[in-house]
Order: C-alpha cells, then sequence, then structure tokens
C-alpha cells in the first residue's frame, strides 16, 4: 500500500509481546498505549520508517493495565477516527486472538480481520473450522458496521537450521 504511493499506517496493537519497532529498528516509546493514555500527542508518539516513503509506525508502547481498560471503556473512537482521517490506509497488528481480549477491544474499530494461521504454532483444533464459522467469528472480532469477509492466511514456517 505505501508502494503504491498511498499514505500508510503500521499500528503495533501487540500490547503484550511487541515487535514493529524492532523490525524497522524503532524504539518501543512512546506509542500506542502511551496515545491510549493521553500521555503523549499522535505526532510525538509515530513515526516515519526509513524503508518505505510513505509508510508510518506506531509503536505499542508500554503495556500496562491501564491500557486496557481504556480501551474496555471505548476511550480510543475518537484516537481511530483521527487515524482515519490522516491516513489512506491504519492496518493494526494485534495480539493474538485467543489468549487475551486486546485484540477484541481493539477489534470493535476496524473494517476488516486478516487472521493468520502459522504452521505448527497455532492450536489446530480451533483454526480448522468450516469457512462459515470463520465468518461469523471474524464479525464477532471486527467492527459491526464491517462488510468486509474476513481474510485467512495460512503462514507456512520452514525450521532453518534442523532445528
Amino acid at each position: 500500500m505505501a508502494r503504491s504511493g498511498r499514505k500508510t499506517l503500521l499500528v503495533d496493537c501487540d500490547l503484550r509481546r511487541p515487535s514493529a519497532h524492532q523490525l524497522f529498528e524503532q524504539t518501543l516509546q512512546p506509542g500506542f498505549s502511551e496515545l491510549v493514555l493521553g500521555e503523549v500527542d499522535l505526532g510525538s508518539a509515530m513515526r516515519p520508517t526509513t524503508s518505505e516513503q510513505n509508510l508510518w509506525l506506531l509503536p505499542a508502547g508500554q503495556w500496562d493495565r491501564a491500557v486496557v481498560q481504556e480501551l474496555a471503556r471505548n476511550g480510543v473512537q475518537d484516537l481511530f477516527a483521527q487515524l482515519r482521517a490522516e491516513f489512506d490506509f491504519v492496518i493494526l497488528d494485534s495480539h493474538p486472538l485467543l489468549p487475551a481480549t486486546d485484540s477484541l477491544l481493539i477489534g470493535q474499530h476496524v473494517d476488516g480481520v486478516i487472521i493468520s494461521v502459522l504452521h505448527d504454532v497455532s492450536q489446530t483444533p480451533r483454526c480448522t473450522p468450516p469457512a462459515s464459522d470463520w465468518r461469523r467469528w471474524a464479525s464477532r472480532v471486527s467492527a459491526p458496521s464491517s462488510t468486509a469477509p474476513p481474510a485467512v492466511i495460512d503462514r507456512r514456517v520452514e525450521r532453518i537450521g534442523g532445528g
């Protein structure tokens, strides 16, 4: 998206195990958590990446229970509206869905869902429902106004180095 000239923001919403900042060689803080808590403004939390001209990063920031409580209060609706107004595309990378509620709270503000399943990592019984179940399940994750069907990506990961 950024390569096509569209202004794109990647938000690391994996608050418990953030990694996007490492991928782009950026600092963890300030980030999404500090923004949600009102400790910083958007301009000081997001930063351009050096890899793509139109790609910006909003790192996760420091996780805190107060962030999850603020997400539960729906205190981020204005923030997401601001992000939508400023960027052509806003991509949220979130925590895995099954172990925590963070992704469900954030999912209320998205237009679509991409579900990534890792070979030999994801819990197979939970990842093999029929397509109709995926649609029903993804509709619970994304915003009620979303009409886009969920996309499921099966990422086959090969082990390197014989391990």
